[in-house]
């Protein structure tokens, strides 16, 4: 009476179809995960400007003074360390201008802004 021998093991061809379906799947994925990754970096400069208006609107009216300048002691829950934008203020005349521009090219926004009367820019990015 003969036995049967059971293969045990994975073979190559079996391996190979799995590679290629991991392949597959990775190349859908990762386009939406990097575009995932850079509407949250930009909902994050759009979030700290507004923090950051707030806390120079507190600001300017317990003091009757606008900052020159930004920093963490000004809006602590801000997050000056975004990899993707930074912050600046601009002054004229009569008001001033919060500013996020891209440190690096990532999306179509290149730089927000937001004004005290509360007027943001460009309308698509907001």
């Amino acid at each position: 009476m003969m036995k049967t021998v059971k293969q045990q093991g994975v073979t190559l061809v079996e391996l190979l179809i799995v590679v290629v379906l991991i392949g597959i799947l990775a190349v859908f994925a990762h386009p939406t995960y990097v575009s995932q990754q850079h509407q949250a970096y930009l909902r994050q400069a759009q979030t700290d400007l507004i923090m950051l208006q707030l806390a120079i609107e507190q600001k300017r009216t317990e003091s009757n003074h606008t900052p020159a300048a930004l920093d963490e002691r000004l809006c602590p829950a801000c997050q000056f360390d975004n990899p993707y934008y930074q912050y600046r203020i601009v002054h004229n005349a009569r008001q001033y201008t919060l500013l996020a521009e891209q440190k690096r090219e990532i999306a179509h926004c290149q730089s927000l802004g937001i004004q005290p009367n509360g007027r943001t820019f460009p309308p698509e990015c907001w």
